[in-house]
């Protein structure tokens, strides 16, 4: 901020503080890097102040409460972690720098601190119930999942470890931090469909917009991709005009004229108002010239017992064919075990034509899937070595509908989830299990 000399000069007046305006650059942040190079992102006063503002009300933060830092300042949610408590006359603690990879600090810092409101990506919170006195800990109130989509599972696993209300929270960078969110209740029929995870409502001043290829409004039920606008929403990507020309259009919906971003997410509006999550848009591919959505395929694989955690991506092999590629975390189970039970789950098409045995998914500073490391994995994992796909192998979503590509994943998905999984059973453990060409 700069104030003119002229001003400070003059005795017994006092100089003009000028703020900054709403639409003022507040900072840039980058994206994870997750699936590709970090982008830069120009959010503006007006967006955190949205955020910050709509968090405290919905949450009920104040005086009384603690949030916890340890998001990296290069993670969208730091800011959030920093203004919401300072706003909301709540305290401050700053956790230790290993307290994210590290579940039993990450719990005693939880304690030390008397810690009533955390915000974790799914990855952490898992980590977070392996730490032995996590269930005593009776600070906490509330929980914010945040960053990637949290499994049933998971939400299942957070309820009988610990009394702490569990939010489901969605928002790209893009719009800064969260745009909607959920409360993952148990008793919420939305969860028991294990295809489709409920992301919530919107916040305060946000309009969510479910469109077609056209980027015309679908009604409620349709699948279609959510785009985002009101006071949240970015300026777009610094040094790179064409992608933010695609990714942030000026539409008219509804009467109104607006700019809103595009997510590439798939979602649809339930009639009561809330948003599912199907997918994402990209990661739709085709194998053997079968449309198939990689995050059905981990849905199925959260499905089964023993699964700890999954992760799924396409691969091309040097022969050339597209395949699919899972690696799972799951200690008691073989992977033999694993695809005899995904066949009652998945069409043939759609099983993984590679299983890998992690022990842990690897995880990028911001907690997020890193997924570079997983395809260096396969790679060292295999002979001859698939090499990651490109975002040409990317279905385009301008030639077919939403509605077309997905109505018949969903409902597949969900019959697949009322389907019983059989029992794993004990086999001689194989740590990969590779099916020559393609997906059995």
């Amino acid at each position: 901020q700069q104030v003119p000399a002229a001003e400070l000069a003059q005795p017994g007046t006092a100089a003009a503080v000028r703020g900054p305006a709403p639409s003022s650059a507040l900072h840039i942040l980058y994206t994870s890097g997750s699936t590709g190079t970090p982008k830069g992102v120009q959010l503006s006063h007006r967006a955190l102040v949205t955020d910050v503002l709509a968090a405290i009300r919905h949450f009920g933060i104040g005086p009384g409460d603690t949030m916890l830092l340890k998001a990296p300042f290069t993670f969208d949610v730091s800011a959030h972690e920093m203004l919401v408590a300072l706003v909301a006359g709540a305290r401050l603690a700053v956790a230790p720098p290993d307290a994210e990879r590290d579940p039993d600090l990450l719990a005693e810092t939880l304690d030390r601190y008397g810690v009533t409101l955390l915000h974790a990506v799914p990855s952490q919170l898992r980590l977070l119930l392996e730490a032995e006195n996590f269930g005593a800990n009776r600070s906490l109130r509330t929980v914010v999942s945040t960053g990637e989509s949290l499994p049933n599972e998971l939400r299942t696993a957070f309820e009988a470890a610990h009394p702490a209300r569990l939010h489901n929270a969605y928002g790209p960078t893009e719009t800064s931090y969260s745009t909607v969110f959920s409360w993952a209740r148990g008793d919420d029929a939305f969860w028991t469909r294990r295809a489709e995870v409920p992301i919530g409502v919107p916040f305060d001043n946000i309009r969510c917009h479910v469109l077609d290829e056209h980027q015309r409004p679908l009604p409620p039920g349709a699948p279609g991709e959510l785009w985002i606008g009101g006071g949240t929403v970015s300026d777009g990507y610094i040094g790179d005009p064409e992608r933010t020309a695609d990714r942030y259009r000026t539409l008219d919906l509804g009467g109104r004229t607006e700019t809103v971003y595009r997510t590439g997410d798939l979602v649809r509006l339930l009639p009561g108002g809330t948003l599912t999550h199907l997918g994402r848009l990209d990661d739709q591919v085709k194998i053997n010239g079968n449309r198939v959505e990689l995050g059905e395929v981990r849905a199925a694989l959260l499905c089964l017992d023993g699964v700890e955690d999954a992760t799924v991506q396409a691969v091309r092999h040097t022969h050339g064919s597209l395949q699919i590629v899972a690696h799972v975390v799951a200690p008691a189970t073989d992977t033999a075990a694993i695809r005899q039970a995904l066949k009652p789950l998945l069409p043939s098409h759609m099983l993984p034509a590679r299983l890998h045995h992690v022990p842990r998914i690897p995880l990028l500073p911001n907690g997020k899937t890193d997924r570079q490391t997983l395809a260096r994995l396969t790679t060292t994992a295999d002979a001859p070595a698939p090499a990651p796909v490109a975002d040409a192998t990317v279905l385009p979503t301008a030639g077919g509908s939403p509605r077309e590509a997905v109505t018949a994943a969903v409902d597949r998905a969900a019959s697949a989830a009322t389907a019983p999984a059989p029992a794993p059973a004990p086999a001689p453990a194989a740590h990969t299990s590779p099916t020559a060409g393609g997906s059995p």
